[in-house]
């Protein structure tokens, strides 16, 4: 799938940014359901770009995850990359309740702050972890350097993403 970025150039479109054109989005290359890829804003000064939602359930894991895809020069590229849900039924089921996570992460990004390119990225993680109630909030902020955002490294592996 493209993402595409178009602005007026006379009486035509010009084109601003893309990623890939080809870029694979779902399990197996499919294409995202429509109603699962949103244009947000990310940052002041009018830094749009999209947020995207996956889902995959295979080997008896359920996993749901978000990427935010903003511009960065001509390019529409990955900036962060986090799990939304993770459920693992089947250790749930075999091993018990002392094993059994099931997490959950909900986002939005923090508009209060305005010195940055892309705005901070608040993350509430709830569920229960290990078979312990889990409700925890973290904050991802943009790295101009590396050009993605940094989750804490205190966040569970059961949420993070690595690429």
């Amino acid at each position: 799938m493209g993402l595409i970025v178009l602005a007026p150039n006379g009486r035509t479109l010009g084109v601003v940014a893309t990623n890939s054109l080809y870029e694979d989005f779902e399990t197996y290359g499919r294409a995202p359901d429509r109603n699962s890829l949103s244009v947000r804003l990310l940052g002041p000064n009018d830094s749009y770009g999209w947020v995207a939602h996956f889902r995959e359930d295979h080997s008896g894991e359920e996993a749901r995850w978000s990427t935010v895809y903003g511009v960065m020069g001509n390019s529409v590229k990955p900036l962060a990359t986090f799990i939304s849900h993770h459920h693992n039924p089947m250790a749930c089921q075999d091993e018990g309740s002392k094993v059994c996570t099931n997490l959950f992460s909900t986002m939005q990004f923090d508009k209060s702050a305005s010195g940055h390119r892309f705005y901070p990225i608040k993350l509430r993680a709830h569920g229960n972890k290990k078979g312990r109630p889990f409700d925890r909030r973290y904050r991802a902020v943009f790295h101009e350097t590396i050009h993605k955002y940094k989750f804490p490294k205190t966040m569970p592996s059961e949420l993070t993403w690595f690429d």
